[in-house]
């Protein structure tokens, strides 16, 4: 089985991991079991926008803020190394400066995105908080 590390960030009860491989290496994403769909903040993300691509039949999205209000998204995938595996990962691209700029403030360190529950469960990742991991089966390549 494979293991994706968490990211030690001292004095914080999150659970960050960072891409080692693919698309987005070197980005480090916030893991959120309470988020239903993954996003990408599109400042994170302007350098990779050749690596990124919409699907004309799924292109417009929405999630909800963090305040309750209702956001519009572009809905991006990408293909993503998670735990030895390529995946294509869908995620809502916002283009919210404010949210990114607090992520990165309080963290100390820039937060590309938050991974919720359908990449979650899609890759049948197992939240393994005592060893400080992400443990994935090494098969499948889904589409997240």
């Amino acid at each position: 089985m494979l293991q994706i590390p968490f990211l030690s960030v001292e004095g914080s009860d999150l659970l960050f991991i960072e891409i080692l491989e693919g698309t987005f290496k070197g980005l480090r994403f916030l893991v959120d079991t309470g988020a239903t769909r993954s996003l990408v903040w599109s400042e994170a993300v302007a350098d990779y926008g050749e690596d990124l691509y919409v699907h004309e039949d799924d292109c417009y999205g929405a999630v909800t803020g963090t305040d309750g209000t209702i956001i519009n998204t572009i809905i991006v995938h990408a293909r993503m190394v998670l735990g030895g595996k390529e995946t294509d990962v869908r995620m809502h691209c916002i283009q919210e400066s404010s949210m990114y700029e607090q992520m990165t403030k309080a963290h100390g360190f820039s937060v590309a995105g938050i991974i919720g529950m359908d990449v979650i469960a899609a890759q049948h990742w197992i939240i393994d908080v005592a060893n400080q991991c992400i443990r994935c089966n090494e098969v499948n390549s889904n589409v997240a």
